[in-house]
């Protein structure tokens, strides 16, 4: 867990800002949610205006709940994965991503 927040301060963070400069976004539907009762809003406003310039279909919902949405809220929280699920159809991958030998993608 910890080596998730020391990647999210180097080498995401260096391979975030080449994508964002390639112009690259996520292709694939993105579903973003968020706590009402937890600090994002707060500090970044409207959350979705974060993951616009990343992902072209994207769709977002507010859940009533802590930090721990999934073990506070679990039912909302399957209704707003579920209705978006339900509405994407499968389509195959044509990303130009590229798997190296370490496990990092490029």
């Amino acid at each position: 867990m910890a080596e998730d927040y020391r990647a999210g301060l180097g080498i995401d963070r260096a391979t975030d800002d080449a994508d964002r400069a390639a112009g690259r976004q996520l292709a694939c539907p993105t579903l973003v949610v968020w706590s009402t009762e937890d600090d994002m809003q707060d500090l970044y406003g409207d959350v979705l205006s974060i993951w616009r310039p990343w992902a072209s279909d994207l769709r977002g919902a507010a859940i009533p709940s802590g930090h721990h949405m999934a073990e506070e809220a679990p039912d909302e929280l399957a209704t707003a994965h579920s209705s978006t699920s339900s509405t994407t159809k499968m389509r195959p991958n044509r990303s130009r991503i590229h798997y190296r030998a370490d496990g990092s993608c490029g």
